[in-house]
């Protein structure tokens, strides 16, 4: 019963072939072609040959109604006969390949023709390039049509005449063809494409490192007596799509995660280990899910640095830096002896909580070794506590956790608007914040904290009273963790050297484009530590006044030229200097143990940060030679107490002479993009496998759609490599007749 009915159900969807002229149905097309030829013959010609062909003449408003033209000759002889059009046609001979390249790229011939078919004889090819204007298809897809261009398509409404027919011949020559009149379009900018000449010259501009910028505005430039060329109207789309076609970026595989894979391979190459944590997709892990992703790397100047200045350690994640939704990437950070950051490790991961960080941190540990442990002394982080709980649980290490001042400031401000009630204090609420924050001793800061707290009971804030006693009163080791009296002599204030280095990440490396491949990610990361280190070289061996300390030590410097003569001999090592209405203390706090220190080092004092000690914020808090300790150094050269020679210089390159070559020396022994084709296949195979096993973690409806894209994937990839033939009828059987 239940066949019975599937089979009437079959019949009654059936789509059934009915002849427009005796009205008879077929079940099948060819049975209806098949009947209009041998019954209606002539009459039904039209319809059977605009089943033939896509050649319509683009002049007639019905030819697409009667049907097109089976050959171009027949079209071309229309043309003539019916619309008195005169068609030129010239023949070309020539000897060589390259002599009918050469002509085909003068006169625009190479902009306006595309390449319609190729087809190979025993004797000869014949290469057909067609006016990229004719709609050689003959109708307009339902993806076209979605897909439109705002100006409208290039493609005319029928076919131009146009062509060149390029005949190869056995003995090298070539016999050209060349239809030159177009029909029913004119020449427009708009629909040629870059020449091959230009191509080259834009692919040349990008692989020697000129910015699209700048090739898009030297493209622009057009002379008074030429016209306006497809070069002319370049744009960063076109750029992109010639760097990609020529992998200007030098990519190592088409699928990103593959890519990755043979990056990490290439950093950790004879024995460099630079990636210390690699968790790929879909592989198994103690602790993270399938479905997660890790890599962190460091390579061996990060290490060098990390080694050296790991006293101050910054560290703190930020997102948006890849095509993969809410991936983040983890940066830690330390200051050398110019208070200038070093990234000294990168992580990359799709998850953002304290498991993965306390990975992170061990594996960092476990590259590092026991030898020579790292003793950090203060941790400068976010409000998270993610990333301090974390360390102290894998290090083992416990630092000091400091709050950036910054961020600080910033979340009083969000919460003052939004919790304070009364507009007087939302106005003086960031005044009176900062000045509980900027004591320098402990006796000020309680009373400021104390007044404040005061005045807002009487005006009633309990909500924003509850606030700072809940996150930023509640107990001494919060309050030491961002009060200014608390950190005294720390040497860092802010966490501005990582955002700074967030910033020149994002701008100036990836032109604030968030969308781009991981592979790309890595390869730059590396080039901002190479931009960090090459700038540490310039200022060592070119040493000059416009960094972040000479800056600041010239800053100082210029104020003190003020205040000079308003210093006062205290005892022996002890000065008041008044400044601002105000009296500071600066006192010898010891001499400094390196002859050529140049940590806040002034050039015109000679003095650095080690040999004075001052109370003021600039001194206690950010760590830098104020003007009072300028006031105090120029004084003692006035009255001859510094022993200091003024002629003596200071070589610095002995020093860092070490670092710089094993920089170069690691510069010198990096590889090139090239993979191994084996190498690319293993990584490709596991890629698959992974992949595979990711999705076995979906759910019921989530894995039949994949199972269904993929067996269209295999059915399809089969159909490609030859395995699965195309539909095709029964091949007839050779007879072989007995003798």
């Amino acid at each position: 019963m239940e066949n019975t009915e599937t089979l009437n159900s079959r019949t009654l969807h059936r789509q059934e072939f009915t002849c427009k002229y005796c009205k008879q149905s077929f079940s099948k097309k060819f049975n209806l072609n098949r009947h209009l030829k041998n019954t209606h013959g002539e009459e039904a010609i039209g319809i059977l040959n605009s089943k033939k062909c896509h050649i319509f003449c683009i002049i007639c408003s019905t030819e697409k109604v009667i049907g097109g033209f089976l050959s171009y000759n027949d079209y071309i002889s229309h043309l003539k006969e019916t619309h008195n059009v005169q068609v030129e046609e010239k023949l070309y001979h020539f000897v060589k390949k390259e002599d009918f390249e050469v002509w085909r790229s003068s006169e625009e011939k190479e902009v306006n023709y595309a390449l319609q078919c190729t087809n190979v004889e025993k004797s000869r090819t014949r290469i057909y390039y067609n006016c990229n204007r004719s709609d050689s298809r003959g109708f307009v897809s339902n993806c076209s049509k979605k897909i439109s261009k705002t100006g409208g398509s290039i493609k005319i409404n029928g076919t131009c005449p146009s062509r060149i027919i390029a005949t190869f011949l056995p003995e090298g020559s070539i016999t050209v063809r060349y239809i030159q009149t177009h029909v029913g379009h004119e020449i427009e900018v708009r629909t040629q494409r870059l020449s091959k000449n230009d191509q080259k010259y834009l692919v040349d501009q990008l692989k020697a490192g000129v910015c699209t910028e700048r090739i898009v505005k030297n493209a622009r430039t057009v002379k008074e007596s030429d016209k306006l060329t497809r070069l002319n109207l370049v744009t960063r789309n076109d750029l992109s799509n010639l760097a990609r076609r020529n992998n200007i970026e030098k990519m190592r595989h088409s699928n990103d995660m593959v890519a990755t894979a043979l990056k990490v391979h290439e950093w950790n190459s004879e024995g460099k280990n630079y990636v210390f944590l690699f968790k790929q997709l879909g592989e198994t892990h103690s602790f993270l899910k399938v479905n997660d992703f890790a890599l962190a790397f460091m390579n061996k100047t990060m290490e060098q640095k990390f080694r050296e200045f790991n006293r101050i350690v910054c560290m703190d994640g930020t997102h948006g830096l890849t095509k993969y939704k809410g991936w983040e990437l983890t940066i830690l950070l330390v200051k050398d002896e110019t208070k200038a950051g070093f990234p000294v490790a990168f992580m990359i991961s799709n998850r953002q909580d304290q498991m993965i960080q306390e990975i992170f941190l061990g594996a960092l540990k476990e590259k590092l070794g026991t030898d020579a442990p790292i003793s950090t002394e203060f941790l400068m982080t976010d409000d998270d506590v993610k990333y301090y709980n974390a360390w102290v649980k894998t290090m083992s290490n416990s630092p000091r956790r400091l709050l950036c001042t910054w961020h600080l400031l910033k979340n009083w401000n969000i919460q003052g608007k939004r919790k304070l009630k009364t507009q007087e204090l939302k106005n003086t609420m960031r005044k009176d914040m900062r000045k509980i924050l900027t004591a320098t001793n402990v006796q000020s800061f309680q009373k400021n904290k104390e007044n404040y707290l005061k005045i807002l009971q009487e005006q009633n804030e309990t909500e924003f009273i509850t606030y700072l006693q809940k996150y930023y009163f509640c107990n001494e080791a919060r309050i030491m963790s961002w009060a200014f009296c608390y950190r005294s002599e720390v040497g860092i204030n802010t966490n501005m050297a990582l955002e700074s280095l967030n910033r020149y990440i994002k701008k100036e490396k990836l032109h604030n484009n968030g969308y781009i491949r991981l592979e790309k990610l890595l390869d730059v990361l590396e080039e901002v530590v190479d931009d960090k280190m090459w700038k540490r070289i310039i200022s060592i061996k070119r040493p000059h006044r416009n960094t972040y300390q000479g800056r600041t030590v010239a800053k100082a410097h210029r104020q003190a030229e003020l205040i000079k003569n308003c210093v006062k001999v205290k005892g022996f090592g002890s000065f008041i200097i008044k400044s601002n209405e105000k009296t500071y203390c600066v006192t010898y706090k010891e001499t400094c143990l390196s002859k050529n220190c140049r940590e806040m080092f002034c050039e015109a004092c000679k003095v650095c940060f080690h040999k004075y000690r001052c109370e003021c914020i600039e001194y206690v808090v950010k760590s830098t030679t104020c003007k009072h300790v300028h006031v105090v150094a120029m004084y003692e050269q006035k009255q001859l107490l510094n022993n200091i020679s003024f002629n003596e210089e200071i070589n610095l390159n002995p020093i860092n002479e070490g670092e710089i070559n094993e920089f170069l020396l690691e510069k010198n022994l990096k590889t090139g993009n090239e993979v191994d084709l084996t190498l690319r296949r293993k990584f490709v195979s596991d890629h698959v496998k992974n992949y595979v096993n990711d999705m076995l973690t979906l759910n019921d409806d989530a894995f039949e759609v994949f199972a269904k894209n993929f067996e269209i994937f295999v059915n399809k990839n089969d159909k490609d490599l030859g395995i699965l033939g195309n539909k095709r009828k029964f091949a007839k059987q050779t007879y072989y007749p007995q003798a």
